[in-house]
């Protein structure tokens, strides 16, 4: 089987989330060849799409740095209670992300439970350290940190201008 042909089926694989047999079946080739075409291409992937990440530090200096949390959706998965959110109301991981006012990714954190706050998140990946010295805008829940924050809303009473 050729390069762009094993490159075809192990893209089909996992952006249709089809399982093995149903790819094998849509090519022509066994599950097992589906298997071993998978294991054989994907890293070759994950190199030629990530010649070079560039470190947070270096991608930071000089620029406004926007931080926010995101949520990955993980599914309920035994042994990883910690990942559920009771405030999303389903398990997930957290993930810090990095960005430039244009919209250019700079960095993502690695991924931590869904269940912890984004301030935690921030300072618990070494994030809080790091972006010390650099211009940051986060939201609300960034408070307490060096971040750039709004002011929230005082109980029963209104923003100010």
């Amino acid at each position: 089987m050729g390069l762009y042909r094993a490159v075809v089926i192990t893209l089909v694989y996992v952006r249709q989330n089809l399982n093995q047999a149903a790819v094998g079946d849509l090519f022509g080739v066994s599950q097992s060849t589906v298997s071993r075409i998978y294991r054989g291409i994907l890293p070759l992937i994950g190199q030629a799409l990530c010649l070079h990440i560039p470190n947070l530090k270096e991608a930071i200096r000089g620029r406004l740095v926007l931080v926010d949390g995101t949520d990955v959706p993980t599914g309920n998965r035994a042994g990883h209670e910690d990942n559920f959110s009771g405030k999303r109301r389903r398990a997930g991981l957290n993930i810090q992300v990095a960005a430039d006012t244009e919209g250019g990714l700079l960095g993502i954190s690695a991924p931590l439970p869904g269940s912890m706050h984004d301030r935690k998140a921030f300072a618990e990946c070494d994030w809080e350290d790091l972006l010390a010295e650099t211009s940051v805008i986060g939201d609300p829940a960034y408070q307490g940190t060096h971040t750039i924050t709004p002011r929230k809303k005082p109980k029963g009473g209104e923003l100010s201008a």
